[in-house]
């Protein structure tokens, strides 16, 4: 039974490995390993960059149309108070002094 159909062994198993296998097949798998640390940190990284980046567009998008829609509300504003008439006129006899009550 040491050995199966789909051709594993039981040395393929780290239950019925010795010491000397488990560091002989670590070893062995150290470079795959460090292959796919290295992926997945560099695609981290990129993950990382692309969020950065968007979160940033997606600011200056925000920046520009408050600052457009605060230019046209003023622009507005400034054509709408040219074609008010006043309908009130405060008109003071003297100065206003401190302290005066009432």
């Amino acid at each position: 039974m040491s050995e199966r159909q789909d051709g594993l062994t039981d040395a393929d198993f780290s239950v019925g490995r010795s010491r000397l296998n488990r560091i002989k097949h670590r070893v062995v798998e150290l470079p795959s390993r460090l292959r796919l640390a290295g992926q997945g940190a560099w695609r981290g990284k990129e993950r990382g960059l692309a969020v950065i980046a968007g979160v940033f567009l997606a600011s200056l998008v925000i920046t520009t149309v408050l600052a457009y829609g605060v230019g046209l509300s003023q622009l507005f504003f400034e054509e709408s108070l040219k074609s008010e008439p006043f309908d009130a006129k405060i008109e003071y006899a003297r100065t206003p002094v401190e302290n005066a009550s009432g």
